[in-house]
């Protein structure tokens, strides 16, 4: 897998992220009946779980919208900018990613009596994390040994070509990583799905 496939992937999952949080958002106000639960002026509920878990939601959906709109000022690889842009988008979807994550684990811990299975809602979100926390450390070590390992294009020294055994050895950790967080993801909205009408 080159980098323009991987990229054309980057960017699809990104437009299905968005897609399905726009879908996630419209249904809690739907079955909210449109009343806000988050944090309100002078309420007494501020820093409930409920109130915590309503605002990084906003705000991580905020991020995700962000994110497209920096993408058309990408500039050129062999821009002076290149490093700056990368460093920016990438650290939004850190912070993006961690908070999802962090708002995940808010829902699995507190909002118990919304999973049909709580403990084992509790042990998937601990999975999750794990292997995210697994994945991404390896991710970076690959990156990094790359960089060192690969001299850059001499027309371009912010372009750099991986070796084809680091790009399967991604390939195939990335395709893991989606499958199990698939899987986790289908489990815990079944579970909520039924912890919702039992």
């Amino acid at each position: 897998m080159n980098n323009k496939i991987w990229f054309l992937v980057h960017r699809s999952f990104n437009i299905f992220g968005i897609i399905f949080m726009i879908i996630g958002l419209t249904s809690i106000f739907i079955a909210h009946q449109g009343e806000w639960s988050g944090p309100k002026i002078n309420g007494s509920d501020n820093s409930s779980p409920e109130a915590y878990h309503a605002m990084i939601g906003i705000f991580t959906f905020c991020l995700c919208l962000i994110q497209p709109i920096i993408a058309l000022f990408r500039c050129e690889t062999n821009s002076k900018f290149r490093p700056f842009f990368r460093f920016v988008h990438r650290l939004i979807g850190v912070i993006t990613f961690i908070l999802a994550t962090v708002n995940i684990s808010i829902a699995c811990t507190c909002f118990v009596p919304q999973f049909y299975q709580p403990d084992a809602s509790k042990a998937l979100c601990i999975t999750f994390v794990g292997i995210t926390i697994i994945g991404f450390i390896v991710f970076e070590f690959l990156t990094i040994y790359s960089k060192v390992m690969v001299e850059p294009k001499e027309e371009n020294k912010f372009v750099y070509k991986q070796p084809s055994k680091i790009l399967k050895i991604r390939t195939i950790m990335f395709a893991i990583y989606i499958v199990i967080s698939l899987g986790i993801c289908i489990t815990l909205t079944t579970f909520i799905a039924k912890g919702s009408f039992s």
